[in-house]
């Protein structure tokens, strides 16, 4: 009980995500959930605004396919990627197209991580 009343004074509580078993890929047939206590923020829907925190409104289909990329890390890196490349292009908002190209951006960030994680190791 101590720490339930531990966290109800900092603002945690269960939050539930959905993991795509096909990491965005492919649409999935058997997403699973998990919980973490974490910080209980608006959803992007519930403040009234697309997803993360920057100034582009998102479309609902933009959204939709943010929400497959798996939550956490993988999610808010490929926001911000999304993000960045609608600065860079002058999008007015982020459309699924627009996602889709800063998608592909995280996706080659992740490539060229692994390649020099490889090339390290056979260094080694």
């Amino acid at each position: 009980m101590e720490l339930l009343g531990l966290r109800r004074r900092l603002g945690l509580s269960p939050q539930f995500f959905e993991v795509d078993t096909c990491a965005g890929e492919f649409e999935a047939r058997t997403p699973y959930y998990y919980s973490a206590y974490e910080l209980a923020l608006p959803s992007p829907r519930e403040a009234g605004r697309g997803e993360g925190e920057g100034s582009f409104p998102w479309t609902p289909d933009a959204q939709a396919r943010l929400a497959r990329v798996p939550a956490g890390f993988m999610r808010e890196n490929t926001r911000l990627k999304i993000e960045e490349y609608a600065k860079e292009t002058s999008a007015a908002a982020i459309t699924l197209e627009v996602a889709e190209k800063g998608i592909e951006r995280s996706r080659q960030m992740m490539a060229e991580m692994v390649a020099a994680y490889t090339q390290g190791k056979k260094q080694n």
